[in-house]
């Protein structure tokens, strides 16, 4: 710390739009500022990677290889296996990682226990036996999200009880999961991942400080009026979701001014006068890929519960997320990698995606996953999540759409 003093640093707290904070940042960019996590996982972590043989080297215009398994995510799965396997408990294990509970932990990183494996899952099977009615039963993997929602009401009351299981029963919304098209499954209307954007004449590419933002998907709301009925109060269109994300090198990419608002932008069009636009340099161009929208009844994540939502015991729970993590931990969030689009938000990081306003939790428009075959991915193997407040939906006002990128 004496050669390399910690940066002091005020960014808003917890929220892109947060009260502003100052923190001491013992990892900071060489300018001072906060490391920007696509920066560093490009001109850092994978030139690290490459000299340590685990990728080879790009050729001349060419990017580097995707190694999502060998991720800088893969330093703390790393040491989730070092710790238990050298004694250390749970318990402790669970506070140096910051999870909310050990029975999180413990579901997220049994398998990485090898010289525990047989022992700990038994254990883990034993203790949740009880806990697991309705398992198998209309419910599917990844998350909180149901084909049936006679199924959804049916486990909601099983595992928390009449009243608390109806108020968390009455959260649930409607949405989708993106999958690749196939024979089996068809393309959604004009809902793609990647390729061009769909825009009206005369629509300005969109900028953050100069800098273009790159095109990430197309959802075709026309399409999707149908399922979501009246938790979508207007008919925009198609919907064109930017990030920024440009393609520069790292000595150019680490001078721009990436903070503040804009750095995500939705566009509405309509589908009868769209026409293809192609990205400008240096926004990113990402193949397209049409998309099947899979209808689903979503619950929200344990981190988008708020305590007046569902009725629990505060002397068994420090709050209403603790109650889903411990009754409806198996469904409860994962970290696999999904597309979805409105509904509510399936990945669990330990924090809140959908903030709260005098008009109720934000509508959740689309969550993008690392794509290993479309070449994107969200710093230590995080998600993108964009939404919206629901008045500014109900008003078609796509200009206070938020983005935020959260990282396991």
């Amino acid at each position: 710390m004496t050669v390399f003093p910690p940066a002091e640093v005020t960014l808003p707290w917890m929220r892109p739009d947060g009260e502003p904070a100052t923190r001491l940042l013992y990892f900071a960019a060489a300018e001072g500022g906060a490391v920007w996590r696509n920066a560093f996982n490009a001109h850092a972590w994978k030139p690290a990677l490459v000299a340590a043989g685990v990728i080879p080297k790009p050729g001349s215009g060419e990017r580097y290889k995707e190694a999502r398994e060998d991720g800088m995510h893969a330093l703390q799965h790393f040491y989730a296996w070092v710790l238990p396997d050298s004694r250390e408990s749970i318990k402790a294990l669970s506070a140096y990682l910051g999870h909310a509970c050990a029975g999180f932990t413990l579901r997220t990183y049994t398998h990485l226990m090898p010289s525990s494996e047989t022992r700990t899952r038994k254990a883990v099977d034993e203790s949740r036996a009880s806990g697991w009615p309705g398992s198998g039963r209309g419910w599917q993997d990844p998350g909180m999200q149901f084909d049936d929602p006679g199924s959804l009401n049916d486990v909601c009351n099983q595992r928390l009880g009449e009243r608390a299981g109806r108020q968390f029963a009455a959260m649930a919304r409607r949405g989708f999961r993106l999958i690749r098209s196939s024979e089996r499954a068809g393309a959604t209307g004009q809902c793609r991942l990647g390729g061009p954007a769909l825009l009206e004449p005369g629509t300005r590419w969109p900028e953050h400080n100069g800098v273009p933002l790159s095109l990430h998907a197309v959802l075709d709301t026309d399409a999707l009026a149908t399922w979501l009925g009246t938790e979508l109060p207007v008919r925009p269109g198609l919907l064109n979701f930017f990030y920024v994300d440009p393609d520069l090198p790292y000595e150019e990419y680490r001078k721009l001014d990436l903070s503040g608002s804009g750095t995500c932008r939705v566009i509405p069009a309509d589908p009868a006068q769209a026409v293809t636009v192609t990205a400008p340099r240096p926004a990113r161009s990402y193949a397209p890929t049409p998309v099947h929208a899979a209808e689903v009844t979503m619950l929200p994540d344990c981190w988008d519960v708020e305590d007046d939502d569902v009725e629990f015991d505060r002397g068994r729970h420090w709050g209403a997320a603790s109650l889903i993590l411990s009754e409806m931990g198996d469904l409860d969030g994962n970290t696999a990698g999904s597309h979805c689009a409105f509904g509510w938000p399936d990945t669990s990081h330990t924090l809140k995606v959908s903030s709260r306003d005098a008009d109720g939790a934000a509508v959740h428009l689309l969550q993008l996953a690392e794509d290993t075959e479309l070449g994107w991915g969200w710093g230590d193997a995080g998600t993108l999540y964009f939404t919206i407040p629901a008045k500014a939906l109900a008003a078609g006002d796509f200009r206070k759409v938020e983005a935020q990128v959260l990282c396991c």
